[in-house]
C-alpha cells in the first residue's frame, strides 16, 4: 500500500498514471478523505482533553455532554478511517506491469519511471523476470545479535557464505542500517571496509531492517538499480510483515484478555452460599471490558468490573494494565478507597490512559458484607426483596488526575438478594425510535427477574435487552454479572 504522503508529494504523477490505465479512482477525493480524517483526529484529541478537565473539576453535567460528543466523533473517525484505508488499498493496483531497466537513465529518472509503471500483483513466474530487470544477483537473511549480525540464509550471490558467518555490529554500514532502517553499500560508501566486503563477496548491496532482529540484504549488479529495488523490497515486505504483525498482536491481545475474564473455577472463590453467572461480548477481536472474581486470604471474595473507553487492542491494553495493578495491590489487603487511589495514581504516572478506564471494586464476605468503591463506573444494583440499592460511592474515572479522592461504601446482601454489575454497553442500546434504554430501564428489566436463579436472571436480562434493539445486535463491548445469595 502506498503511503499517503507519497501520494500527496506525487499527486500529479499518480493522477497521470490513473488516467493512462482508465481506472475510476479519484485521488483528489482520497486526499479530501485524509483531510477529514486529520481534522477528526484533532477534534477527538481536543474532546479527550475537555473530558479530563471536566473530570478534574468533578463537573458531571459537562462531563456527560463531552462524553456524548466524544462518542459521536470517535464513531465518525472510525467510519472515515475505514473508508480511507479501503480507498488507499486500491492505489497500488493502478500501476502497470513494466519495470524499467534503467539503461541510459540517471538515478532520479529511474525512480520516477519506476514509480509510474511498477505494479505489485505479479504472478509467480514474473518474480524471476523482475529480479533480472532489477539486477538482483542474490539475497541473504541476517540475524541481529548483541555483538554481531549472523548469516542465517542465502539465495544466489557471487560468493557463497556458510550459515553462521558473522559481521561485527559496530561496522558503520550496519550501524547506519540499524539507525535508519536501510542502507546502500558500495566502494563509495564513507564507511566501506574493503576487507569486510571482499570476505562477503558483494560489490553493490542494499539492506533493509525487516524486524527488530532481522535484516534482508540483496546484491545487485548495477548501483543505479539499487534504489528502485530497495523501494520494491520495502513495499512488498511491508505488506507481508504488517499482516504478520497484526496477527501476532491479535494473538497476544487474545492471551491478554483471557486474564481479564473470570473462569468457571473462579466460582470456588465465592464462599458462603452464592451462585453467579456472567456474560461477555467484545465489539471487536479483543475487548476493553474487565471482570474478575478473586479469593482473598481472609475468606472474602474480591469482585472487579471495568471498562476501558474505546474498542479493540488499545482498550484491552488499558484494561490489562488495570488488571496488573489490581492483582498486585489486592495482595496488600488495602481498604477499597485506598486501593482505588493507588491504582489511579499508577495509571496516571504511566500515561497510558489516552483512553479512560472506569472500575468498580468490592469485597464480599461469606455472611454478605460488601465493602466497595467505584471509579466513574455505572453503579451496580443490589436487588433486595422490596427495593433496589444503588452502590454509587466512589470517585472519578481512573488515570485522569493524580491523587483523586475516592469514598468507599458498605452494603449487605441477604438470602434472596442479587448483586448486578455491568458495563455501559448493556444500557446504552437504543430502540427503533433512537431512545436509549438507560440505567433506569436496565434496572426495571433486572427487577422483573429478581426471583430467578443467577443464570436465569442473566439469560432473561440478555434476552430483554436484545429485544429492546431493532437489530438485536450490540455495538459496544458488553459485560455483566449476577451474584445471588441463596438460602
Amino acid at each position: 500500500m502506498l503511503d499517503i504522503k507519497l501520494i500527496r508529494d506525487n499527486q500529479k504523477l499518480v493522477e497521470e498514471t490513473i488516467k493512462k490505465r482508465h481506472v475510476d479512482v479519484n485521488i483528489k477525493h482520497l486526499l479530501e478523505i485524509d483531510d477529514k480524517r486529520v481534522e477528526l483526529i484533532k477534534t477527538v484529541d481536543s474532546l479527550r482533553q475537555d473530558r479530563r478537565e471536566a473530570a478534574s473539576k468533578k463537573d458531571i453535567e459537562i462531563g456527560r455532554r463531552v462524553k456524548e460528543k466524544l462518542a459521536k466523533n470517535e464513531d465518525a473517525l472510525r467510519a472515515v478511517e475505514e473508508e480511507f484505508q479501503e480507498y488507499l488499498e486500491q492505489v497500488p493496483n493502478l500501476l502497470s506491469e513494466k519495470v524499467p531497466d534503467g539503461k541510459g537513465d540517471d538515478d532520479n529518472q529511474e525512480i520516477k519511471r519506476w514509480g509510474e509503471k511498477t505494479r505489485f500483483d505479479f504472478k509467480p513466474k514474473d518474480h524471476v523476470q523482475i529480479g533480472k530487470d532489477l539486477g538482483i544477483i542474490g539475497a541473504r537473511i541476517w540475524e541481529i545479535k548483541k555483538k554481531h549480525i549472523i548469516l542465517r540464509e542465502q539465495k544466489g550471490g557471487r560468493k557463497r557464505l556458510k550459515p553462521g558467518f558473522k559481521i561485527d555490529i559496530t561496522y558503520q554500514p550496519v550501524q547506519e542500517l540499524l539507525t535508519q532502517g536501510f542502507t546502500l553499500t558500495n566502494n563509495h560508501h564513507p564507511g566501506y571496509d574493503e576487507k569486510i566486503e571482499s570476505s562477503i563477496g558483494s560489490e553493490n548491496s542494499l539492506a533493509l531492517l525487516i524486524s527488530p532482529k532481522t535484516i534482508m540484504a540483496i546484491e545487485v549488479d548495477d548501483i543505479r538499480k539499487a534504489r528502485p529495488a530497495l523501494q520494491l523490497m520495502r513495499i512488498a515486505l511491508d505488506a507481508s510483515i504488517k499482516k504478520k504483525e497484526v496477527e501476532e498482536i491479535n494473538n497476544l491481545a487474545r492471551k491478554m484478555e483471557r486474564s481479564l475474564l473470570p473462569r468457571e473455577n473462579d466460582l470456588s472463590a465465592l464462599k458462603g452460599n452464592y451462585e453467579a453467572a456472567w456474560y461477555v461480548r467484545p465489539a471487536q477481536v479483543v475487548r476493553g471490558d474487565y471482570l474478575r472474581f478473586k479469593p482473598m486470604d481472609d475468606g472474602s471474595t474480591a469482585i472487579a468490573i471495568g471498562d476501558a473507553r474505546g474498542k479493540g487492542i488499545s482498550a484491552s491494553i488499558v484494561a490489562q494494565s488495570t488488571h496488573i495493578a489490581l492483582e498486585a495491590l489486592t495482595a496488600h489487603d488495602l481498604r477499597a478507597a485506598r486501593l482505588m487511589k493507588t491504582i489511579n495514581n499508577t495509571l496516571y504516572k504511566t500515561e497510558i490512559t489516552s483512553e479512560y478506564m472506569t472500575l468498580f471494586y468490592a469485597t464480599l464476605t461469606p455472611n454478605g458484607a460488601i465493602s466497595y468503591v467505584g471509579a466513574g463506573h455505572p453503579p451496580p444494583f443490589l436487588i433486595h426483596k422490596d427495593y433496589v440499592e444503588s452502590l454509587d460511592e466512589g470517585g472519578i474515572l481512573l488515570g485522569q488526575i493524580e491523587n483523586a479522592k475516592y469514598n468507599h461504601g458498605v452494603a449487605r446482601i441477604r438470602p434472596g438478594d442479587s448483586l448486578f454489575i455491568y458495563t455501559d454497553g448493556l444500557y446504552e442500546v437504543k430502540n427503533g425510535k433512537g431512545e436509549e434504554l438507560g440505567i433506569k430501564g436496565l434496572e426495571e428489566i433486572v427487577k422483573k427477574h429478581k426471583e430467578r436463579s443467577a443464570k436465569e436472571i442473566k439469560d432473561n436480562v440478555l434476552r430483554d435487552v436484545k429485544d429492546y434493539m431493532p437489530n438485536k445486535k450490540f455495538q459496544d463491548d458488553v459485560t455483566f454479572a449476577v451474584i445471588k445469595k441463596i438460602n
